[in-house]
């Protein structure tokens, strides 16, 4: 539509040709050289003083040091105003002109700096790209979609069409195994030089004049390519001039029309962005072919894996350093005024990208080789490391910054214009927060759809008004300033995107730590209550049957398992912990009466005097024979009388021992005993009586008592 409309007025603009092209000459001079200005400010004779001119006369600026200077004209109005006569036949084509290219007059010239959007600073968009068409541009592409285009068209036609069926007879008999396997040979190879010469040539047809800095590196001196910045359809130049060296590509290319045929002829390595697998397959063959003694071409690599706008270098992917062998960096630049080649996602479409190129009178192409860059042993085993130093070398020979951007940052940014915010609220290092935080994209996606819905829509920040109305509060509210600035913690006044997941991403974490916390402390929690239901002397074998003939023994138990708090710990988990007492009941009565200890088994002996509630600090040997005969576990308690003997006086003596060291706490606890308490004893020893008396009522001290009230008697 564009070229037909084109062709639509193209006579009336071949009629005005003569005072059209002196009009563009005499405008260009104005644009590169400085306009005279009439009537110069008078000076004083008398000094240096500036005198005050007439405002009626010319238009003047008041500076802040009192002084004045002349407003100036517009530039371009000044040098239309100086054409004079002559091409006002050659302005009216140009308004004429102007209405159906208006499209092209709406881009700005915005390419990836910084800018103020409502006071917030916006960083650097790679993948941003604006043309900012002047009139004399607007009036060159119509008169070069008259002359030019039709013969270039027909020059790239004839390129495309006769590469194209060069490349089909070099892939007959082939197929995409052996495309993978083995490297091509004999007319094959000689077939696809033939097919890189005339490729060139389609460039050389579209107007574009390559220079070339520097030596491209053999094989076995670099076998690996690094092509940046990839910012243009038109890099696919350098994929022929440096005589079709094998590319890394997506999937998709192989299915384009002509090209995919070409690319398909350079036995490139195709990788799938969605599938993980693809992308190790890749890395994988890459290292086969860059350590194979098969005579395999160079492989070119796009490491940054998307096009930007070409004004910084954005991360490198590692996939062409995991091999770990010497890689030759190739710079491409597009040094022309009008930067008609590049192309980003979010910018002119492709084809207006042809169009502009292939209607100037000459676009320039520079390719710079750098030294091939040899890596280290620790860059051989950190990829990531190596890419990173190669980009640097890369961005210093270019003179461009570099940014940590991404693929994935492209595509947040397209959700972000979808959500209607500004495309840089996209842009948060999605790799370096990934490494940090393992964000996932999807939880990325759904996190600028929460973040969109609070955001103002202008400026793609969240203030502490726009958090207010959207939860229908007061902005004076302590707990929502209080939320405000934990995610705004440089204090800034608005919270960013990225702010925004890291923030929810730290709550996230804080949120883990402690269920993991919490998940840890139930389960010490649970431990410690199984331990008190084994030393439960209440529950045995016998008291799932008791509680099945009255729920009163279970009461029971439970009210002794109260007075310990390591039944309290699960007071959260109630009916968790009734599940507990109940499956280690069914337990005990499933395993039926213990077994009896054998001479081999000290530890169970132990629980059978422990089991036995008439034994106590007054009982002798004898005595707890007496009861052990009750007891059919006795009965193969021991072969030897005297071995039995002695483990009873060992655990009575531990047991003294630990009931001294109870009785101890408890006079250290008792209140009624002072420093006065002796000299009252020796007054009256009602006083010790009375003290006794109280201990008493402690049941762990109760054989202590007992001996000491037969030591009073």
């Amino acid at each position: 539509m564009f070229i037909f409309k084109t062709i639509v007025i193209g006579i009336p603009v071949s009629v005005a040709g003569i005072s059209a092209c002196w009009a563009i000459k005499k405008y260009m001079e104005c644009k590169t050289a400085e306009c005279s200005i009439e009537g110069e400010e008078a000076q004083s004779s008398e000094g240096n003083k500036e005198s005050e001119p007439d405002p009626t006369v010319v238009e003047i600026e008041k500076n802040e040091d009192h002084s004045y200077t002349r407003k100036e004209e517009p530039e371009e109005e000044k040098c239309w105003k100086n054409l004079g006569p002559v091409c006002k036949s050659a302005a009216s084509i140009c308004k004429s002109v102007k209405s159906f290219l208006k499209t092209a007059a709406s881009c700005s010239t915005v390419n990836g700096s910084k800018c103020d959007v409502g006071q917030v600073k916006l960083e650097i968009n790679p993948f941003r790209h604006r043309i900012n068409l002047s009139i004399y541009d607007k009036m060159k592409m119509c008169i070069s979609s008259i002359v030019l285009l039709p013969l270039r068209v027909i020059g790239v036609a004839t390129c495309l069409v006769t590469s194209y069926s060069i490349a089909s007879i070099g892939l007959l008999g082939t197929t995409e195994e052996e495309l993978k396997s083995k490297p091509m040979q004999g007319w094959r190879r000689t077939l696809r030089a033939i097919v890189s010469k005339i490729m060139v040539g389609l460039f050389y047809c579209s107007g574009f004049r390559v220079r070339v800095k520097g030596r491209q590196a053999m094989a076995r001196e670099a076998p690996i390519l690094v092509l940046a910045p990839h910012s243009s359809v038109y890099d696919s130049l350098v994929v022929f001039f440096l005589g079709s060296p094998s590319i890394v590509a997506k999937e998709e290319v192989k299915k384009l029309p002509f090209f995919g045929k070409l690319v398909n002829f350079t036995q490139p390595i195709y990788v799938d962005r969605e599938d993980p697998n693809s992308r190790l397959k890749t890395i994988q063959e890459m290292v086969r072919r860059a350590t194979s003694e098969d005579s395999w071409q160079q492989t070119l690599i796009f490491p940054e894996g998307t096009c930007s706008n070409g004004k910084s270098l954005i991360t490198f992917k590692p996939g062409a350093f995991y091999p770990g062998v010497a890689v030759q960096p190739v710079c491409i630049r597009y040094p022309n005024r009008l930067d008609t080649p590049t192309w980003t996602w979010d910018g002119p479409e492709a084809w207006k990208t042809v169009l502009y190129t292939m209607t100037q009178f000459v676009t320039y192409a520079e390719i710079e080789f750098l030294p091939p860059y040899v890596p280290s042993d620790e860059e051989k085993r950190e990829p990531k490391m190596f890419a990173s130093n190669v980009r640097s070398e890369m961005a210093k020979c270019l003179e461009v910054p570099i940014v940590d951007y991404s693929f994935e940052d492209c595509q947040l940014m397209m959700k972000a214009t979808k959500l209607e915010l500004p495309s840089e609220s996209g842009l948060i290092g999605v790799a370096n927060l990934r490494s940090k935080y393992g964000f996932d994209r999807k939880d990325l996606e759904a996190d600028l759809d929460s973040f969109a819905k609070i955001a103002n829509k202008k400026d793609g920040v969240i203030r502490l008004q726009d958090l207010a109305s959207y939860l229908k509060i007061h902005g004076n509210n302590p707990c929502l300033m209080q939320i405000f600035k934990a995610y705004d913690q440089d204090s800034k006044g608005f919270i960013t995107f990225k702010e925004f997941i890291v923030g929810k991403s730290s709550e996230h974490k804080c949120e883990k730590e402690f269920n993991e916390y919490m998940k840890d402390k139930l389960a010490q929690a649970t431990e410690d209550f199984k331990m008190l239901l084994q030393e439960s002397k209440m529950i045995n074998h016998k008291s799932m049957t008791s509680i099945k003939e009255s729920e009163q023994h279970l009461r029971d138990i439970i009210d002794i398992l109260k007075k310990d708090k390591r039944y309290h710990v699960l007071e959260p988990v109630a009916e968790e912990r009734t599940e507990m007492i109940m499956s280690y009941l069914e337990e005990l009565e499933a395993r039926g009466l213990p077994p009896p200890p054998t001479a081999t088994e000290p530890s169970r002996r132990k629980e059978m005097l422990d089991e036995t509630p008439e034994i106590d600090l007054n009982t002798d040997w004898k005595d707890a024979k007496r009861l052990f005969k009750e007891d059919p576990r006795y009965l193969k308690f021991s072969s030897s009388e005297r071995k039995c003997e002695k483990e009873f006086n060992e655990y009575m003596k531990d047991k003294l021992a630990q009931a001294t060291e109870d009785f101890k706490m408890l006079l250290q606890e008792s209140k009624m005993i002072n420093h006065k308490s002796m000299t009252s004893v020796k007054e009256s020893e009602q006083h010790l009586r009375d003290i006794i008396d109280i201990f008493e009522k402690d049941k762990g001290i109760m054989s202590w008592s007992q001996l000491l009230k037969r030591e009073l008697k």
